[in-house]
């Protein structure tokens, strides 16, 4: 008895929020067939009159909560909230605006790559022809060695080619003084330089940079010293 009293209970409250609910849903139905009208006055349809809601079905054996049959014909306005669609001449507009943009920023970026590398290459050519320029490395080697006293020859390749000459002459082993052989060293750098230094007179003479050997020939015949 007071399980029965108690699924009456249950029945009548269930009732009372179905029809809360189908309330509910009736105006949400006529907002959106009232918001349609008003934007699309064209697809206007008549409102159909909404079916009454079916009562509960007891069931004596079980306490389960009764089943609800909705009308097939119920509209809650799900499609009315759904995303705009756009049409297709505008989302082609804007695809050609975006990739005009990108185009424009594409070839801003190519510009800027194209400058740096094109000031890149030139400042390493212009390092390249000053390190590659002879007459400057010349011009620093001279002033190097005009400004230094030292010998231009290393001294035991020289005494080594002193040695084996003094031998060709004499079959006898000869012991050479470390003054001797400097003293030589200087007298030989001494005649190359004044022969080099007129040798180069001659090339200038003849209106070339070049140093040949006809140059220093024609020094040597200059000087007394034939060939």
């Amino acid at each position: 008895m007071q399980s029965q009293q108690w699924y009456d209970e249950d029945a009548s409250r269930l009732e009372r929020e179905q029809e809360q609910i189908n309330e509910r849903a009736r105006q949400l139905l006529q907002r959106t067939r009232e918001r349609r009208d008003r934007y699309h006055p064209a697809a206007a349809v008549p409102m159909a009159p909404m079916a009454a809601p079916q009562t509960p079905v007891r069931r004596q054996d079980t306490l389960l909560p009764p089943v609800f049959d909705m009308p097939d014909d119920m509209d809650y306005g799900y499609e009315e909230e759904s995303v705009r669609s756009v049409s297709p001449r505008v989302s082609k507009k804007r695809s050609k605006k975006k990739s005009k943009k990108r185009t424009r920023r594409e070839k801003e970026l190519a510009r800027e790559i194209n400058g740096k590398l094109d000031s890149l290459r030139e400042h390493k050519d212009a390092a390249a022809k000053a390190a590659s320029r002879p007459s400057d490395l010349a011009l620093y080697e001279i002033r190097k060695y005009q400004r230094s006293t030292e010998l231009l020859v290393s001294k035991l390749p020289f005494s080594r080619l002193v040695k084996e000459v003094a031998e060709s002459f004499t079959d006898t082993e000869l012991h050479w003084n470390s003054n001797a052989i400097l003293a030589l060293q200087e007298a030989s750098e001494a005649y190359l330089v004044g022969l080099l230094d007129h040798a180069n007179l001659l090339a200038i003479h003849a209106k070339r940079v070049t140093l040949m050997k006809k140059d220093v020939q024609l020094a040597r015949r200059i000087r007394g010293q034939f060939i």
